[in-house]
């Protein structure tokens, strides 16, 4: 047995990712990863006593290149004597339906379809070849575009599908780095695909792959790849003991949330909004943890709180409403509905593409905002003594209380327009009255917030 065929057997055993007779479906896109996995699995099928389904996503991005990888695939399966199962789907129309990035909505067709695959052939599991390169990777992308510990400590060896919770994903060479992959490639004379996108600066990935690493390994670490993999495995094992204690503490409740380690704190509450199937966002788990008892709405018909005992709580809109003049919101997805005080709002995230077009087509009672600058989770709430405003076209911030005067709102009406609060604390929106000079559209924006409304 090859030495690495040797070290995915015994990664494969120490963490119990394949049982015998189990079927297996393999994720095969034709590059060197997954087809030396495929390799591997089937040359230890016998000692796994393990059947194996070929799986092929092709996600029509590349023309004649997606369709060659496509027929690739097929004819490997064939000559390894394996079923073999592929789809096509169209990425673009979902990217633009959900406005996701390619990056997304292409993980999101391709994990639906393995999924389908599974069911099909009755497996339970799905084998990926993402490696330790992947992680590094992906250790990087997660740090910018921002995360907590869990998502920082990266892919685990067997985990759920994020598509279908009966389904588990493995991951026999997270132990492997990409260059023992390509010389066993290599000494086994194996064929695969190049896909001519891993070189496309057009993608954050594959400028942390080929600009950021090749930049920190050089300038300022030589070791950086087991200094990252080092991390990623003690942040792995202190996430998982996070889990685990904010788990019991949700079944057994002994100890009060309020003397609660604030990771662990952050842990129960993000728990509880998955189960709900609620993104917990940094920002929401911060409000509902700090602040217990304040409601926070997801849409017109979810109001969430967590109570004093820690507790995650739904409430219906109706009771809420009649006796509160306050309710943060949380921007979730693309577009939503939310009613507060008599007035309905509709908002909707889009690209921005031309600030002209925008204001040519703008209509009564609809505003447009850089959605970046006001944050996924704004409040409403109506005025309040030392409330401050910045307006558009003014050089500087002034009371609210004169802004008011100086634009003849009578007072009896004062306190019953609706105010927005953008995610940082400022008032970004006045009913009425101009939007803040601090979150208009500029031409660095970059994602708009359309706010419409109607009393």
């Amino acid at each position: 047995m090859d030495n690495i065929e040797l070290k995915v057997l015994e990664f494969i055993q120490q963490h119990k990712l394949i049982e015998p007779g189990e079927t297996i479906v393999v994720g095969v896109s034709g590059g060197v990863d997954s087809v030396v996995l495929l390799f591997i699995l089937n040359r230890l099928s016998s000692e796994l006593k393990t059947n194996l389904v070929v799986a092929h996503f092709n996600h029509c991005l590349r023309g004649d290149e997606s369709d060659k990888d496509e027929y690739f695939v097929k004819e490997l399966a064939s000559k390894l004597n394996l079923p073999f199962k592929s789809e096509q789907g169209d990425v673009r129309l979902l990217v633009e339906k959900e406005k996701l990035s390619i990056e997304m909505a292409a993980r999101r067709l391709r994990h639906l379809f393995l999924a389908r695959a599974a069911k099909e052939y009755k497996a339970k599991k799905i084998a990926l070849a993402h490696q330790s390169d992947d992680q590094i990777e992906l250790f990087f992308l997660r740090l910018i575009r921002g995360s907590g510990s869990e998502g920082l400590s990266g892919m685990k060896p067997i985990s759920l599908s994020p598509v279908d919770a009966e389904l588990l994903i493995i991951r026999p060479f997270l132990k492997l780095w990409k260059r023992e992959l390509l010389k066993y490639a290599q000494e086994k004379y194996l064929d695969y695909q190049e896909d001519s996108t891993n070189v496309s600066g057009d993608f954050l990935r594959n400028k942390i792959r080929n600009e950021l690493v090749p930049l920190l390994k050089i300038e300022y670490q030589h070791s950086l790849e087991k200094i990252i993999s080092r991390e990623l495995d003690i942040m792995s094992a202190e996430s998982d003991y996070i889990l685990n204690q904010a788990k019991e503490w949700i079944a057994r409740r002994t100890i009060p949330f309020a003397l609660l380690h604030p990771a662990i704190q952050r842990k129960s509450v993000q728990l509880q909004l998955i189960s709900l199937g609620i993104q917990p966002y940094f920002e929401l788990v911060e409000r509902l943890r700090l602040k217990p008892n304040s409601v926070v709405a997801i849409n017109s018909e979810t109001l969430i709180t967590v109570d004093d005992s820690g507790l995650l709580k739904t409430l219906k809109p109706q009771c809420y409403f009649s006796d509160s003049k306050q309710l943060q919101v949380v921007l979730e997805g693309c577009k939503g509905v939310i009613e507060f005080d008599g007035i309905k709002f509709k908002w909707e995230v889009l690209p921005f593409n031309s600030k002209n077009d925008l204001l040519s087509k703008k209509k009564e009672n609809v505003e447009f905002f850089d959605f970046d600058r006001v944050g996924k989770i704004i409040i409403l709430r109506h005025w309040k003594k030392g409330d401050r405003f910045h307006p558009i076209g003014f050089t500087s911030e002034q009371k609210l209380q004169d802004l008011f005067v100086n634009n003849k709102i009578p007072k009896q009406d004062r306190h019953t327009l609706v105010i927005a609060e953008a995610e940082d604390g400022e008032i970004f929106w006045i009913e009425g009255v101009r939007i803040s000079e601090n979150y208009k559209i500029t031409d660095s924006t970059k994602v708009i917030l359309k706010w419409e409304w109607e009393r």
